[in-house]
């Protein structure tokens, strides 16, 4: 997300989005879980990210388990989609996107998946 300019376009509201994934990361982290690996992937995004830099630097710790989000596509432009977070047994989180039944969102999806479909098998 930090590391991809490409990523930022996504986002409808990027400074959000940004802070809610720092915030989760850090939740999900919880106390007591360094290891090289993390330690690593935080070194990694302090260094090429100001940006990831300082939302880390201001210990902000949230989970968030449902609520929406809005993203731009290139093609299809404003797509607003619900989200439940579920944490699993096993510390991994099931995160689950839909859009409102009978919404325009949920007409773009579908048009999403199919272009996706299509693309993937004209390779």
């Amino acid at each position: 997300m930090f590391l991809d300019p490409g990523t930022r376009e996504t986002h409808v509201d990027w400074n959000a989005a940004a802070a809610d994934a720092v915030a989760n990361f850090r939740a999900r982290i919880g106390v007591g879980r360094d290891t090289p690996e993390l330690t690593e992937l935080i070194g990694e995004l302090s260094l090429y990210s100001q940006e990831f830099r300082e939302l880390w630097a201001r210990h902000d710790v949230r989970t968030t388990t449902a609520g929406a989000k809005s993203f731009r596509h290139p093609e299809l432009g404003g797509i607003r989609l619900r989200f439940h977070a579920m944490p699993l047994e096993d510390g991994q989180v099931l995160t689950v996107l839909h859009a409102r039944p009978g919404s325009p969102d949920e007409q773009s999806l579908a048009l999403l998946a199919t272009m996706a479909a299509t693309r993937r098998r004209s390779r």
